[in-house]
Formats: structure tokens, C-alpha cells, sequence
């Protein structure tokens, strides 16, 4: 726990709330004896539907009541209400043992997707949110 609450990017959030999946896939070329050409490679494609998840969200406007000082009463305000859902990227190379990390923050309403922002870490070695492990860029 200790460990997902680190690099919380989201704070007041208790972890109990949330839900984490976590996909892997291994990726071996076997039975060429020459080695692949230079400039070809390998690009996957991740599909997540949202769908399940957008259709149990509150509509995406809130109305909000706020003080107004200068008028000594309450007012209301219409507000976006949106979720964040954060995904992280991790790829290692089995090879040489290089681990790429990426984050990001995807921004979400009952519409669907509103933004979606990566999220950088200022620190060169950081530990990995996957695994715990300390990760060098």
C-alpha cells in the first residue's frame, strides 16, 4: 500500500476506493536466424473499453453552492464533474533489461474521454508504481 500511495497524484482518495487491472503480454520472434531488418519493429495497439465504466458515472455537470461575500448570500454555479483514471506504461526489454516507464491521467465524464494528460515525474530514479522496484529513465 505504501507503495500506490507514493506517487498518488490524487490526494484525499483512499486506496480501498480503487480498482487497479493489470495486463501483461510477452512478445518473442523465434525461428529467423538472421536477425529482424533494421526499421522494422513492433507496435501494439491496447484497446480499453470505457463503456462500463462511463455509464455508472454522475452526469457530468454538478451544481455548486458557493458564498458570494459582496452579496452576503449563496449562490449556485453549474461545474464539470469529471474522474481521473491513471495509466501507467511499463516495457522492459528481456534483452538488455532496459525498463521504459510512462504515465498518464486520463481525464473522464459521463460523455467520455474529456483529456488526456501525461503525467512526468521530476525525479531521474523513481520507483516503479507497477512493481515497487527502484526504475532509472
Amino acid at each position: 500500500q505504501a507503495v500506490r500511495t507514493k506517487h498518488r497524484t490524487v490526494r484525499g482518495v483512499a486506496p480501498e476506493l480503487e480498482n487497479v487491472l493489470e495486463y501483461q503480454r510477452i512478445v518473442h520472434f523465434a525461428g529467423a536466424k538472421d536477425p529482424m531488418p533494421e526499421g522494422f519493429g513492433v507496435q501494439e495497439i491496447f484497446r480499453l473499453s470505457l463503456d462500463e465504466i462511463l455509464k455508472r458515472l454522475d452526469d457530468p455537470v454538478d451544481q455548486v453552492a458557493y458564498f458570494d461575500h459582496r452579496a452576503a448570500t449563496f449562490r449556485h454555479v453549474d461545474m464539470p464533474k469529471v474522474y481521473h483514471l491513471n495509466l501507467i506504461a511499463q516495457h522492459t526489454d528481456v534483452q538488455t533489461g532496459q525498463v521504459i516507464a510512462a504515465r498518464w491521467r486520463v481525464v473522464v465524464n459521463q460523455d467520455g474521454i474529456v483529456h488526456i494528460d501525461p503525467v512526468v515525474t521530476r525525479r531521474k530514479d523513481r520507483q516503479s508504481p507497477i512493481t515497487g522496484e527502484l526504475v532509472a529513465p
